[in-house]
């Protein structure tokens, strides 16, 4: 679908999904495209640094909307419907969509307006993985992603090796001396088993420093708990996404480990020299919520599990 040509237009509404979208407009070759952002208070400012790091993405925006969290208020609706009014009219004009999130109730009447053949879907993270596994031969669409996936009958598989970000990390230093933790908001049915299971962690390198890289949807609280109880551990707040780390440090660890990011994925692959490791909190552990695709959420971690233990090195951490 991709190497049609034609005008594309592309829907994100994180700093990952923006940063798929650059890649994928260079690896396709895309010549004329415009981007719709979907700001939130969680993405706002991550996206931005990435329209400032990448300042030739800036004329590709064609429009963009705030729009808050679970607790909207009536200007937020009024704003929702002047956006798919607006592309009602306007998605005559765009022949293809690159689709940052699937399950998004918010861009889903938007791509719902092209043909499944016009589609193709860009990586939002470990959602990638519960995306995959809910499509079927039916219901498959296009992929860019950096997921190794087995494709359903009609579907094609775009591989995304972040070339173009690769380029820009080729003279990048490595330490060992510390290592990269990535957080993560689990969502445990105890909040305090978070920090027993972190310890854990840290117990294992404890010849090591430990730089931990707060998840956006980490609150506040979390993390000043996590200054008080783990002195050792240097909480480093990002402003960009962490696969942008090499640009703003002199240099990243070769170790990075999480409980279940995307970004032990995006790092190895845009860094040569980094080795990533994936621990696995016990599934009883987890509260049991609905996600988007009405899968319960510790059916959906297991899903990613399932992905993770075949691609990087999983250890169970009780």
């Amino acid at each position: 679908m991709p190497t049609d040509k034609g005008r594309y237009l592309g829907l994100v509404e994180s700093p990952l999904q923006l940063l798929c979208l650059q890649e994928a407009v260079r690896f396709f070759g895309i010549a004329d495209w415009a981007v719709f952002i979907r700001y939130s208070d969680m993405n706002r400012v991550q996206i931005q640094k990435v329209l400032d790091i990448f300042p030739d993405l800036k004329p590709h925006v064609l429009c963009s909307v705030y729009i808050g969290g679970a607790k909207k208020a009536l200007f937020d609706y009024l704003k929702i419907l002047g956006v798919y009014s607006f592309f009602f009219l306007m998605a005559r004009r765009f022949s293809h969509i690159l689709i940052g999130d699937y399950f998004s109730p918010f861009f889903k009447p938007i791509y719902r307006l092209f043909d499944k053949k016009k589609q193709c879907l860009i990586d939002d993270g470990t959602s990638s993985i519960v995306i995959q596994h809910f499509f079927s031969d039916l219901t498959a669409v296009d992929f860019f992603t950096f997921f190794e996936f087995a494709p359903f009958k009609h579907q094609t598989l775009y591989p995304n090796r972040f070339s173009y970000l690769k380029q820009r990390f080729s003279h990048i230093t490595y330490t060992d001396e510390s290592i990269l933790y990535l957080g993560a908001e689990p969502g445990l049915k105890n909040p305090d088993d978070y920090f027993n299971l972190f310890q854990h962690i840290v117990d294992q390198y404890s010849d090591k420093s430990v730089v931990y890289i707060p998840h956006r949807q980490e609150s506040p609280e979390k993390l000043a708990l996590i200054v008080e109880k783990f002195p050792k551990v240097r909480v480093q707040k990002l402003d960009y996404p962490v696969e942008l780390f090499g640009l703003f440090n002199d240099s990243i660890p070769t170790q990075i480990v999480s409980f279940m990011s995307t970004a032990l994925l995006t790092l190895s692959v845009i860094y040569d020299k980094v080795s990533v490791q994936a621990y696995k909190f016990p599934g009883e552990l987890l509260k049991e919520e609905a996600v988007p695709s009405s899968l319960q959420w510790a059916k959906e971690a297991e899903t990613v599990y399932e992905y993770l233990e075949k691609h990087i090195p999983l250890k169970a951490i009780l």
